[in-house]
């Protein structure tokens, strides 16, 4: 007699995940006639249609392909999770860490961690991913993504948290701007300048606030979801910015240079995370990520040299 097999469960939550049997495939690396034939066999052995499958429109879910995709998701995320159960017990490392990162902390942060990272364990492929908070959270959720690195505002309730260092915002602008040889600045004394602003999920709500706090919010200027735009506009005298994670050296993606101050007015902290799926054990290759990053150098970081 036939049983349900893993391999079932894992194409129907990907179907469940992606929407379409090629998408499935795909993401799978299998063909789509693997995934249509495992299909079948589920909906023969439980004995009702879990799908509804149009060639132009892709597949949707019945009321009871999605009872039963949730069940197989939480059973596929929990054979996903042994890896790492004995990944801790042996202490050794797993053959790809997929590690995705928030856009502000991939330019400093990801090359020096890759760099190391790899010279001490190279048997370990590292597979990086950037988005915005909620991608990045998303990727946890489906397990697209093993860790990421982000911010404590980024962090949905479903993960497993663990702090790296604690960090305020800083003020970018030009190295020639008249307050470039300072080492702090309160934004009042920015008051009458255009401002450029991280548009990506949820810097642009944060930073947009602060700023309305302090009767700046109508000088932002331009908006744009590229990191390295916003630095080659303030890098050009056209605007200053404020970001979180600033890394030395300070120039913008066009090589020119930027200073990047403390802010003396009193804002609230924020705090890096390293983010793994929640009830998933931290394992070594986590591990070693989290301590590369708690020793990379940071200006923003609370306590460090300004």
């Amino acid at each position: 007699m036939k049983e349900i097999t893993f391999r079932q469960l894992q194409y129907l939550v990907a179907v469940a995940d992606h929407g379409s049997m090629a998408a499935a495939a795909k993401a799978c690396h299998v063909s789509s006639v693997a995934i249509g034939q495992a299909l079948d066999d589920l909906e023969r052995f439980v004995g009702a249609r879990l799908t509804t499958r149009i060639r132009s429109k892709g597949v949707t879910l019945t009321r009871t392909g999605q009872l039963l995709s949730d069940r197989a998701h939480a059973i596929v995320q929990e054979v996903r999770n042994l890896e790492y159960v004995v990944e801790e017990a042996e202490e050794r490392m797993r053959g790809t860490l997929r590690l995705g990162t928030f856009p502000t902390l991939s330019s400093w942060a990801v090359p020096a961690v890759v760099e190391e990272f790899t010279t001490r364990h190279p048997e370990v492929n590292l597979e990086l991913v950037e988005g915005d908070g909620a991608t990045l959270s998303r990727g946890l959720a489906d397990g697209s993504l093993d860790m990421f690195l982000g911010f404590r505002t980024h962090v949905g309730a479903e993960a497993n948290v663990i702090h790296i260092r604690d960090v305020r915002p800083r003020v970018l602008i030009a190295a020639e701007h008249p307050l470039g040889q300072r080492e702090s600045v309160h934004l009042s004394e920015l008051r009458d300048e255009p401002i450029a602003l991280l548009s990506v999920y949820p810097v642009f709500d944060l930073l947009s606030g602060v700023l309305a706090k302090h009767g700046l919010a109508d000088n932002i200027r331009w908006r744009g979801s590229n990191v390295d735009v916003i630095k080659n506009l303030v890098g050009r005298g056209l605007a200053w910015t404020m970001l979180v994670s600033l890394g030395a050296p300070a120039t913008s993606a066009e090589g020119r240079p930027l200073r990047n101050l403390a802010i003396e007015d009193e804002l609230a902290s924020n705090a890096i995370v390293a983010c793994i799926p929640a009830g998933v054990p931290t394992g070594p290759a986590h591990q070693v990520v989290i301590n590369l990053m708690r020793e990379l150098p940071f200006p923003g970081a609370l306590g460090d040299p300004k």
